[in-house]
Order: C-alpha cells, then structure tokens, then sequence
C-alpha cells in the first residue's frame, strides 16, 4: 500500500515540521497582508543511506522562511558644516511666528469622568 506525502511529514521529527510549516505559513501571510508584497517559504527534503545499513535511511529536513520585507521610505535631513544631521534646512530662515509642534507641547488628554 502507498503511503502519502503528508503522513510522512507528520513522522518527520514527531510532527514539529508540519508544526513549524503551520507557523510560519502564519507569519508569512501576515507579513504579506502589512507589506502587500510576496514571500515563501521552503522545504527541503533530503535523504540519505545510513552508514553499515542497507535498511535503513535518514530523513532531513530544511525549512526556510522569506518573509517581504517593510521598505523603509527614508527621512529627509540636511547635513550642517559640522557634519550632524538635522530635520530642518539650516539654510532656510525661520518664519516669524510658527514653531514646529511637539509632543511636549500637546496636552494631556482627559479621561471620562474628568
């Protein structure tokens, strides 16, 4: 009688590959869904004779994960004479009466029932 792949792949390791392919079948459909790029992942099957026996053979397996990755857009930042980086042009001049917010300068939110 012939044995499936999958029943196979439930012995390998007493079940951890299936386990491990569960798990990053997971992680790769939601970095998939937080990138919208593709990833994939890969199982290597190997199987080799064992040393003084004809009978008997190794199973080994490989399991790799490829997970797209989040593209950083960068940060724009002007350069000084000094050679430090800073968010805004020191060649532009600043306009009177507009500052840049900051987290120290927004109020602290209220709970309900305040």
């Amino acid at each position: 009688m012939r044995r499936s792949f999958v029943d196979t792949l439930r012995d390998l390791r007493s079940g951890e590959v299936l386990d491990q392919l569960d798990e990053h079948m997971q992680e790769l459909v939601r970095a998939v869904q937080t990138t919208q790029a593709g990833g994939q992942i890969t199982l290597t099957i190997i199987v080799a004779p064992t040393k003084g026996s004809s009978e008997a053979v190794v199973v080994k397996d490989a399991i790799k994960l490829k997970k797209p990755e989040i593209k950083s857009a960068g940060t724009l930042m002007f350069p000084t004479v000094e050679g430090n980086l800073q968010r805004s042009n020191p060649n532009q001049r600043d306009l009177p009466g507009i500052t840049l917010a900051s987290d120290n300068d927004t109020p602290a939110r209220r709970t309900a029932g305040e």
